[in-house]
C-alpha cells in the first residue's frame, strides 16, 4: 500500500522530496564536513596509537551539547513522520520539518571547516568565506526552487493553471497523470485546489474515502509541460470519458 510504513516506494518518494527541497544543502554539506571528519580522524587514529603504546585503557566521552541538540532537533522529526506515515506521504510540504536539522548539521559543517582552515593574516577572509558559502547554499536552492516550479515556463505553472482554469466541481477529486510532471505545492497553488497522482487503484481508495462524486483526471504530457487531455473517472476509479 502506498500508505504503509513498510513500503520502500513511499520512503523512496519522501527522500526525493526532501533532496528536491534542499538539494544544495545536501549537496554541500558532505563537503564542508569532508575536512575536518579527515581531520578528527587522523587525530583519533594518532592518539590511540599513542594509548595502545603506553597500555592506556581508551577513554569514552560522554555525549555533548551537540549530540543533545541533534536528538533533540532530529527525534520530533523522525516521530512526526512515523506516527504521520499516512501524512508525511502524501504531502511535499511536510518536508519542511527537516529544515532545522539540514541547518545545524549545516552550521556545524561549517564550524568543522572552519577549525581546520589555516590561520592566515588576512582573517577577513574567513568569515567573508563563511557568508559566501551560506549564500550559495540558501541562494542555490531558492533559485533551483523558482526555476523548477514558479518561472513562466515550469510545468507546474502550466499544467496548474490549465486545472484551475477548467473549473473541476468541489465534489470531485483532481487527478494528474502521464509524463514525469512534479505534483508538488507549486502545482496545488496554481491548481488552487490539491491534486494527485493517477492510477486505478489510487482512484478507488480516494473517491471512496472522501464519498466524492467521481474525478477528473487531466493527462499531463511527456515532458511535464503541459495537459494533452482531459478524462472523466467514475467512482470505480477506471476512466469512463474524456475530451
Amino acid at each position: 500500500s502506498r500508505d504503509s510504513i513498510l513500503s520502500l516506494q513511499s520512503w523512496g518518494l519522501i527522500a526525493r522530496r526532501y533532496f528536491r527541497a534542499y538539494q544544495s544543502f545536501m549537496v554541500l554539506i558532505p563537503l564542508l564536513a569532508a575536512p575536518g571528519l579527515f581531520v578528527a580522524w587522523r587525530r583519533r587514529r594518532a592518539k590511540g596509537r599513542v594509548e595502545s603504546a603506553s597500555n592506556m585503557p581508551p577513554r569514552t566521552r560522554p555525549a555533548g551539547p551537540l549530540a543533545t541538540a541533534l536528538a533533540l532537533t532530529a527525534g520530533p522529526i523522525a516521530l512526526h513522520h512515523v506516527i504521520l506515515f499516512s501524512h508525511t506521504v502524501i504531502h511535499d510540504f511536510d518536508m519542511v520539518k527537516g529544515a532545522s536539522v539540514l541547518g545545524l548539521a549545516f552550521g556545524l559543517a561549517i564550524a568543522s571547516l572552519d577549525r581546520v582552515a589555516r590561520p592566515s593574516s588576512r582573517a577577513w577572509l574567513r568569515p567573508a568565506a563563511l557568508v559566501l558559502i551560506a549564500a550559495v547554499a540558501a541562494g542555490g536552492g531558492m533559485a533551483l526552487a523558482y526555476r523548477r516550479d514558479f518561472t513562466p515556463t515550469s510545468g507546474s505553472r502550466a499544467v496548474g493553471t490549465a486545472i484551475r482554469e477548467a473549473n473541476v466541481p468541489p465534489d470531485q477529486i483532481v487527478f494528474v497523470g502521464g509524463g514525469s510532471f512534479y505534483k508538488g505545492s507549486a502545482a496545488i497553488y496554481y491548481a488552487g485546489r490539491n491534486i494527485t497522482g493517477y492510477s486505478p487503484e489510487n482512484a478507488r481508495y480516494l473517491i471512496g474515502a472522501s464519498g466524492a462524486d467521481g474525478g477528473v483526471l487531466f493527462v499531463v504530457s511527456a515532458d511535464g509541460m503541459r495537459v494533452d487531455s482531459v478524462k472523466r473517472i467514475g467512482r470505480d476509479g477506471e476512466i469512463v470519458g474524456g475530451e
